[in-house]
C-alpha cells in the first residue's frame, strides 16, 4: 500500500504541474488552473520548528475579500499586504482541489476535527489546517496513531505542490532597498 501511496503522490504533483500548461492552450474562458473554482487554503504546521506553509487558492482570495478584478489583481493585492512571515503562497484552484482529493484518498478526512489547528502542538508533531468554501478543519499527525504514514504521504504531496508556486510577500520588518546616497558626484562610483 505504501508503494501505491508514493506513486499517487508523484502522479498528483506531475498532474498539477501539467494543469496550468494544458489550460493555457485551451482554457474555454476559464483562467488557467482555475477550472474547479475551489475556494480553499491549506496550511501545514510544523510545531517542532514553529513554522508553517500555506497555499491559498485564487477563489479563496475572492471569498475572503481581497480586492481585484482578476485572479492576477487579487494575487498582487494579497502579496502587497504586510505580513508577519513570508510562508503564504497563492496557487491555482485546481491545486487545492487536487490536494483535498489526495487527503481524502489517503484517509486524512476520517481524522479531521472542526476548527483551525492549535497555535501550539506537541513536540515533533505536525498538522494540516484545511479550509474549503469557508469551512475549516484540521488533522494532527500525532492523533492518527498507526495511520500516520498517510499524513507523511500527504505532506510530501503538499510540499511538492507548494514548491511549484512562487511566493512574494511584504514582510513586516523586511529590508527596503534604496539607491545609496554615498558617492553621489564622485567619479567612478556609479
Amino acid at each position: 500500500m505504501l508503494k501505491s501511496r508514493r506513486s499517487f503522490t508523484r502522479l498528483l504533483v506531475s498532474a498539477l504541474i501539467a494543469v496550468p500548461l494544458s489550460a493555457c492552450a485551451s482554457s474555454g474562458g476559464q483562467e488557467p488552473g482555475n477550472s474547479t473554482g475551489t475556494a480553499g487554503a491549506i496550511t501545514l504546521r510544523d510545531y517542532t520548528a514553529n513554522s508553517s506553509m500555506t497555499l491559498t487558492s485564487h477563489s479563496e482570495l475572492e471569498r475572503i475579500g481581497i480586492p481585484g478584478e482578476t485572479p492576477a489583481d487579487r494575487r498582487l493585492a494579497f502579496y502587497s499586504e504586510e505580513r508577519t512571515d513570508a510562508s503564504a503562497k497563492v496557487c491555482d484552484d485546481d491545486a487545492i482541489a487536487g490536494l483535498v482529493e489526495l487527503f481524502q484518498s489517503e484517509g486524512l478526512d476520517r481524522w479531521y476535527v472542526d476548527g483551525p489547528a492549535p497555535a501550539a502542538g506537541g513536540d515533533r508533531d505536525n498538522a494540516f489546517e484545511v479550509t474549503v468554501d469557508g469551512t475549516t478543519r484540521h488533522v494532527m499527525k500525532g492523533a492518527m496513531g498507526e495511520d500516520w504514514p498517510a499524513f507523511v504521504e500527504c505532506m510530501k504531496g503538499f510540499v511538492g505542490v507548494y514548491n511549484i508556486y512562487e511566493g512574494r510577500s511584504n514582510v513586516d520588518g523586511s529590508v527596503t532597498f534604496e539607491k545609496p546616497t554615498f558617492g553621489d558626484g564622485m567619479r567612478g562610483n556609479r
